[in-house]
């Protein structure tokens, strides 16, 4: 994929119906580190219908990550995105769009959606396969202010998150941890005797990099 960024107005603009973009990198990415990298706009969707936006990271934008814009843009894809600190992540105008399986997270003085038009889809209807943070069903996307409970442990919201009476997500994503053991070495030196056993004392890290809690860590060696 590409890496598009520091675009004075849009990364990409589509002013035609029917394409796909995938796995490219809109705005900042992490390899790049200095100055204001961002476009205006990440992805923007101008009027048209039935693109398919799929597994980008589109990130540091400085108006909007996604913007679908117009009475005409309708029946575009927006999935399997990571949507991350842009001045708006999701930017919608058009109606009858489809946006799921998305993380859409804000940073401070940030907002994670403005829907002014009609009605658009918001969840898939629960799915049992593995989503974008690493949960048990695909649902809807997952928002970083979304408060809601999950009683029951399926990691989808038991609540729906609305943004106006015509765009609800109501299987948002909870967040679950994804956790990774640093490399560690293992140092005969430090062998101990004591109370008729060896013991070998190791200092171990373990990184979660997932966007849920994870609590009573245990790591087992086998």
């Amino acid at each position: 994929g590409l890496v598009i960024y520091k675009f004075g107005s849009a990364g990409i603009l589509l002013g035609s119906n029917s394409n796909t973009i995938s796995n490219n990198v809109f705005g900042s990415d992490y390899r790049l580190t200095t100055g204001n990298l961002g476009n205006k706009d990440g992805i923007y969707i101008n009027n048209k219908a039935s693109n398919i936006i799929q597994s980008n990271i589109i990130t540091g934008n400085v108006q909007s990550g996604v913007a679908i814009l117009g009475a005409s843009a309708q029946s575009n894809l927006v999935r399997d995105n990571t949507i991350v600190g842009n001045a708006t992540n999701l930017n919608v105008s058009g109606s009858g769009n489809k946006i799921f399986n998305n993380i859409i997270k804000k940073g401070a003085s940030q907002q994670n959606a403005s829907f002014t038009g009609g009605a658009n889809t918001l969840n898939e209807t629960k799915t049992a396969g593995t989503n974008i943070v690493h949960g048990p069903y695909i649902g809807g996307n997952y928002w970083s202010d979304y408060v809601g409970p999950d009683a029951d442990g399926d990691k989808l919201g038991d609540t729906p998150h609305p943004f106006n009476a015509n765009n609800v997500d109501n299987l948002p994503l909870i967040g679950a941890p994804d956790l990774t053991v640093q490399p560690f070495t293992l140092n005969p030196a430090n062998i101990i005797y004591s109370g008729n056993r060896y013991i070998l004392p190791l200092d171990v890290t373990v990184s979660n990099v997932g966007l849920g809690t994870a609590a009573n860590v245990v790591v087992r060696f086998t």
